[in-house]
C-alpha cells in the first residue's frame, strides 16, 4: 500500500519531518517528487490501517507537520503517481 503526502513547503524543515517519518515507518529516505508529491510504501499486512500509521508517524515528528504537508482523505491518499489506485 502507498500513501501518498503533498508537500506545501518545500523548506528544511519539511525535509527533517520526511526523515522523521521515513524512521518511524521504517520506510526508508523519503523526498518529494519534482509535483511535490511524496509516496510513502508501507505493507498493507502489517497492524493498522496504512493511512493512520502515516498520520500517527507525523503527528511523532513534529506538531508542525501540517504546515509543511496535505495528507490526502483515506481514499485519495491511497494512490500511485498517476492517480491509480495502490
Amino acid at each position: 500500500m502507498t500513501i501518498r503526502l503533498i508537500v506545501i513547503r518545500d523548506e528544511p524543515r519539511a525535509h527533517e519531518l520526511l526523515a522523521a517519518v521515513g524512521r518511524r515507518l521504517d520506510a526508508g529516505d523519503l523526498a518529494p517528487d519534482a509535483r511535490g508529491d511524496v509516496f510513502v510504501a508501507l505493507d498493507a499486512s502489517a497492524d493498522g490501517d496504512p493511512w493512520e500509521r502515516v498520520r500517527a508517524a507525523l503527528d511523532g515528528a513534529g506538531d508542525d507537520w501540517w504546515e509543511y504537508f496535505h495528507l490526502p482523505t483515506h481514499a485519495a491518499a491511497g494512490r500511485g503517481p498517476g492517480g491509480e489506485p495502490r
